[in-house]
């Protein structure tokens, strides 16, 4: 996925990515900047992002790549949760003003009230909860 050169074992089961002080097993770091180098010893990553001239003898597998940082975000992408979707409509326990202007693909979620003389634009992220005018 990163075009990397994979240096260790090729049969890893990476599961989840996160930075080097707060990876454990099972989960690919990156690493850039020599300042980092005593995270880098401690790290419990199985994996990490490393740039093509990286020489430090480390325990946990290494895939060379140019841009560490990029490859670690393509990564991280992949093991985000899908967003949360939400059927446009009103739930029947929102409380919604009749002069509130409501735009389409709207969705107003179970226990909201929207006051008077609010204005909720057409496709509007419904996780605002909270409008107040």
């Amino acid at each position: 996925m990163s075009g990397g050169e994979l240096g260790g074992d090729s049969t890893l089961n990476i599961t989840g990515a996160a930075s080097l002080g707060e990876a454990t097993q099972g989960e690919i770091s990156f690493f850039t900047n020599r300042k980092y180098i005593g995270l880098l010893r401690k790290t419990r990553a199985s994996a990490i992002f490393v740039p093509p001239d990286f020489s430090e003898p480390i325990s946990a597998a290494q895939i060379r790549v140019s841009n560490p940082t990029k490859a670690f975000e393509q990564v991280v992408l992949k093991f985000a949760p899908k967003p949360i979707t939400f059927a446009p409509g009103t739930h029947p326990s929102a409380i919604v003003d009749p002069s509130v202007q409501v735009g389409e693909r709207v969705s107003i979620q179970p226990l909201a009230v929207i006051e008077a003389g609010a204005k909720i634009g057409g496709d509007t992220d419904p996780r605002a909860t909270f409008i107040r005018m």
